[in-house]
């Protein structure tokens, strides 16, 4: 091979050193390629469709890309996918933010008043709160307002079914005779 020659004396070979150098940017280059390569691998499990189960692994992904050189960051030819998830990772929870601080404001305005006209809006919000997560729904603070607010429609719902029942009663006695014989 031409690195061991059988002489000893390399100084005569003018072509040796840039040999050398040769070698050891191929060295490194592969040692590159093989650090980008694992980031890579990594990159290409992640799934088609992204969902905050997956956040813990882009995570991972930055941390170990993150401590590759830069030389070695220009290999990993699929990070926009990584980029693309960890986007998609923060719009996902740019909307449970939006949904848990809408929730909360819709809630702080039902009415003191409740009427049955409320119904839908009340449905819907607990919809929504049902929606949520357990960490998620320890967010709303003001649930209790929603479940008092539930509690009064059911409340108000009993009352207008009894009305009706008073009102029938009453047409069933209006049509009695004044006396019975």
């Amino acid at each position: 091979l031409y690195l061991d020659p059988p002489y000893n004396n390399r100084k005569y070979d003018t072509n040796y050193h840039m040999l050398e150098e040769a070698l050891a940017k191929i060295e490194k280059l592969e040692k590159d390629n093989e650090a980008a390569m694992v980031i890579r691998e990594k990159i290409d499990t992640l799934p088609e469709v992204i969902t905050l189960s997956v956040e813990s692994l882009i995570l991972e992904i930055y941390e170990l890309y993150n401590q590759l050189t830069p030389n070695q960051k220009e290999l990993v030819f699929n990070f926009n996918k990584l980029e693309g998830a960890n986007k998609i990772i923060q719009d996902i929870k740019n909307d449970i933010e939006t949904l848990i601080n809408g929730l909360i404001e819709a809630i702080d305005s039902l009415p003191q008043e409740l009427t049955l006209e409320h119904e839908v809006l009340i449905n819907s919000l607990t919809d929504q709160f049902n929606l949520l997560n357990a960490k998620e729904k320890e967010r709303i603070t003001n649930y209790n307002k929603l479940v008092e607010a539930k509690t009064k429609l059911e409340t108000l719902k009993q009352q207008e079914k009894d009305k009706e029942v008073a009102l029938k009663m009453d047409e069933v006695i209006n049509t009695l005779p004044d006396t019975i014989t």
